[in-house]
């Protein structure tokens, strides 16, 4: 790892060794741009490319049963709260374990990662995004936004991810989607979520549905955004374009300031972040019909990469669920 590391062009800023290791794997998927600026984002138009590659991968991965024995491994997969899980090993275009993942489910705030990545493809890091009155009014979590303050677009995505703030996401998805034509609030929120069910469909995301970029149930009554933990996985996979999304999410506590230099403290909304040495990224969620997500992007043994995700859990079990399948990971026999 440690030679194929050397051998990448040096970027201008020095990278922290999870960022090496997420380039390392595209280098390795062979899909992705690796030399770049930490704070840039990657030149735009290679998504069909990107889309087959990530296509290819996944169509080669091999179904695993969780209730069945791996050739990998002599010890059943974990019992699990969640109805739905998947891991994957982007390296060796594994499934490792998989559960139901074919099967529909909520994402509740899981969404955040396609909001998150859509804005990173279609505007600046260091574009600066109003907050206006609409998106500080949106309903379930905030990240305590004023209206009027200004922040750069990776601050706000900061805000969206580690506190899976609501308002932060509806900012995001108003000024990407005034970009893209949206002349009102409603309007932007509607062309932004068509933007997302386009991005879905271009990465392969067959079974996704996306009607609004926070995951918040329909008049909370009803789950909005579904997917699978195999679409889930194809996401996640092309997300790793973009490490500096999944950075967002490393640290238990984090702040940010806006242009008004009203400072913002931070706290991850995920537990693990600060209780597992292999956590390199990830996104929670919860809904009382989605029950409790999550995604996690963790060395599992360290130096093997690997994307695991859990649906419908409940809202303490997704973290336990998720801390079963790191430590089953850990023994598997690599080659």
């Amino acid at each position: 790892m440690r030679d194929l590391l050397l051998n990448l062009p040096k970027p201008l800023m020095p990278l922290n060794p999870k960022t090496s290791i997420l380039l390392l794997l595209c280098v390795s998927l062979g899909a992705f741009v690796v030399a770049r600026i930490p704070d840039a984002h990657l030149a735009r138009g290679s998504a069909s490319q990107s889309a087959a590659t990530i296509e290819a991968v996944l169509e080669k991965a091999r179904p695993v049963a969780t209730t069945s024995e791996t050739a990998a491994h002599p010890t059943p997969a974990p019992e699990l709260i969640a109805e739905s899980a998947a891991v994957f090993d982007p390296l060796t275009s594994s499934f490792l374990l998989e559960k139901n993942s074919d099967t529909p489910l909520g994402i509740a705030s899981l969404t955040k990662i396609m909001t998150a990545f859509v804005a990173l493809e279609r505007s600046g890091d260091d574009d600066i995004v109003p907050i206006s009155g609409q998106a500080v009014a949106t309903e379930g979590a905030t990240g305590n936004l004023r209206a009027g303050e200004h922040f750069k677009m990776r601050e706000l995505l900061k805000i969206m991810l580690m506190e899976s703030s609501n308002d932060a996401a509806v900012a995001v998805a108003e000024y990407v989607g005034r970009k893209n034509g949206g002349e009102s609030f409603e309007e932007s929120q509607r062309m932004f979520v068509t933007l997302m069910n386009q991005e879905a469909e271009s990465i392969g995301m067959d079974k996704t549905i996306f009607l609004n970029p926070i995951g918040l149930d329909t008049g909370g009554q009803k789950i909005s955004n579904t997917s699978t933990a195999r679409n889930l996985s194809k996401l996640a996979l092309r997300a790793l374009s973009y490490p500096e999304l999944w950075e967002m999410t490393a640290l238990p506590y984090d702040s940010v300031t806006s242009g008004e230099g009203i400072r913002h403290p931070l706290k991850n909304s995920n537990a693990l972040a600060s209780e597992i040495p292999e956590f390199i990224g990830g996104k929670t969620g919860f809904t009382d019909h989605a029950g409790g997500a999550l995604i996690v992007v963790a060395e599992a043994p360290i130096g093997k990469l690997k994307i695991f995700i859990v649906l419908n859990s409940t809202y303490a079990g997704r973290f336990a669920d998720m801390q079963a399948l790191l430590e089953w990971a850990k023994t598997l026999i690599h080659p």
